[in-house]
């Protein structure tokens, strides 16, 4: 006696998953991760060190998409001013304070690195939700 077992399994709903995975996150994806990148900067923004304004002025975000498929979103302190430091004093330069900052030990009273201050490890859990729910099709 032989027994002879056939399995076929159409893949095309597989390949349209895979082939629009493949071509990248959509706009709406796009403007959810924007979201929770503005939402993190606002964050640094918040608890960055301030004694003349300047390394806060210093602060900027921005995202793209590398050559068109991806996304990356990037939050820098220590460039150029965006705006003039308030007052108590001269701005200082800012470049070297945001490493002056960044690498300053934590104190029981405040976290003088502010990226971690920031708690954005924690937050990494909004951006695998975006990408989740743009995997399943939802955005």
């Amino acid at each position: 006696m032989s027994v002879k077992v056939s399995v076929t399994c159409d893949d095309d709903e597989v390949q349209r998953d895979l082939s629009r995975i493949g071509r990248g996150p959509t706009p709406s994806a796009h403007l959810r991760f924007d979201q929770i990148l503005t939402s993190q900067f606002q964050r640094t923004q918040f608890v960055v060190h301030v004694i003349t304004g300047s390394l806060r002025a210093s602060g900027t975000h921005e995202s793209h998409s590398p050559k068109g498929h991806g996304w990356e979103g990037k939050i820098a302190y220590g460039g150029p001013l965006l705006y003039s430091a308030a007052d108590p004093g001269p701005p200082r330069n800012p470049g070297r304070y945001a490493i002056y900052e960044f690498t300053k030990a934590t104190d029981e009273t405040y976290d003088h690195n502010w990226i971690r201050a920031a708690d954005l490890d924690r937050r990494s859990g909004a951006y695998a939700e975006a990408i989740t729910s743009w995997m399943r099709d939802e955005l």
